[in-house]
């Protein structure tokens, strides 16, 4: 039989009771079928189905796996491949590109264990649907036979929702950009109202900025996150703050006061990740403020590092302190709460390789840190 990818040959009906008996008996394979997470089967070196746990029946919608025996794993799921060669799933020229196929084929030929992602594309109602799941193929030897155990993790929902993300962030960016272009021209055409329209253009800036972020973190993977390293202006990080906090509600009744006298000085980071982490030192030490009292926000300069400071009046309890930095946790009540202090302490210091810390005082007030490397720009 001809094939475009992996072999076409399959076992006897009698070879295959044989190995379905054989793995009823494999005490690992038995113990693997209970405490396997998802869905489970062995495939013998044919890639047929001998041994399924029941997570896999129950996704198929089936009460018995006789009818499963003998198949191969997107046969078993009504794949539009699977039947376009005599030889089955695996076969196609579209098998050479599916990752469950790539991921069996290669622990057989390679003896170790290969894990990837595949699209099966299925017709169950008549209607093309695509399924996701990550594929792990691991080898193993029984009586001295080739067999194949395979676990598969289903994705499908995960990859529909990045799918919609990536459609509202390109939408709503594009809608969000028109406005700012809106606004620069009403800026120039229009002499009455200046000052809404400049409220306006800094809150669809920073809008814009925020969903430029956000795609940066949706195609983050393990949390490496592509730190773009970009010329900086010190007194740029402080005009954006400035922008940032003008027009806040957290603002109110509170004074934030930032240095009189900025020094030149350029050098190499990314400032999105810069302004996101001090925005929520700022914004946090806002918070902790009472009406009429004063956040100071400054920095320190030396050779290796630029450092930046946020103090407020505020004192941090010591039950509070220990866990400040914790994800999730939050003095506020209701879920949504506790990833700004966690986020400063990722974005800060695993992607900036800066530090972020804080210190406390009755007396002297809270004041959180910033450090990062500093690589200056002449």
């Amino acid at each position: 039989m001809k094939t475009y990818f992996a072999i076409p040959e399959r076992e006897t009906r009698f070879t295959i009771e044989d190995q379905i008996k054989q793995t009823a008996e494999h005490e690992l394979i038995q113990s693997l079928m209970k405490v396997a997470q998802g869905l489970f089967v062995v495939l013998n070196d044919k890639r047929q189905i001998i041994a399924l746990n029941e997570s896999f029946l129950e996704t198929l919608g089936v009460e018995e796996g006789e009818d499963i025996f003998g198949l191969r794993l997107g046969e078993t799921v009504k794949c539009i491949y699977s039947d376009l060669m005599a030889g089955g799933c695996g076969t196609s020229e579209f098998c050479s590109t599916c990752g469950a196929a790539i991921s069996m084929v290669t622990a057989l030929e390679k003896g170790q264990t290969v894990e990837k992602i595949c699209t099966i594309r299925t017709r169950p109602d008549g209607e093309i649907e695509n399924l996701y799941f990550k594929v792990k193929s691991t080898p193993i030897l029984i009586s001295n036979k080739n067999f194949i155990l395979i676990f598969l993790e289903d994705i499908t929902y995960q990859h529909k929702m990045a799918e919609l993300e990536r459609i509202f962030f390109h939408d709503i960016y594009n809608k969000v950009s028109g406005i700012v272009n809106g606004c620069e021209i009403l800026k120039y055409q229009n002499s009455e109202n200046l000052d809404i329209v400049q409220i306006i253009y800094d809150l669809t800036y920073q809008m814009v900025r925020e969903i430029e972020f956000q795609k940066r973190l949706l195609n983050t993977d393990n949390y490496n996150l592509a730190v773009e390293n970009e010329y900086i202006k010190l007194n740029t990080i402080y005009q954006e703050l400035d922008r940032v906090f003008s027009n806040h509600s957290v603002i109110k009744n509170k004074t934030l006061e930032f240095p009189n006298e900025i020094p030149y000085l350029k050098f190499q980071s990314d400032i999105s990740i810069i302004i996101r982490v001090l925005t929520n030192m700022i914004k946090n030490a806002l918070e902790a403020s009472k009406d009429g009292d004063k956040v100071k926000v400054y920095h320190l300069i030396n050779d290796d590092n630029i450092t930046f400071e946020v103090w407020n009046h505020g004192f941090i309890e010591d039950s509070t302190a220990f866990q400040i930095f914790n994800r999730n946790f939050s003095t506020k009540k209701g879920l949504g709460h506790g990833f700004g202090t966690f986020s400063m302490k990722l974005l800060g210091e695993e992607f900036l390789g800066g530090r972020i810390s804080f210190t406390t005082d009755k007396k002297t007030g809270t004041t959180f840190i910033f450090s990062v490397p500093l690589y200056k720009v002449e």
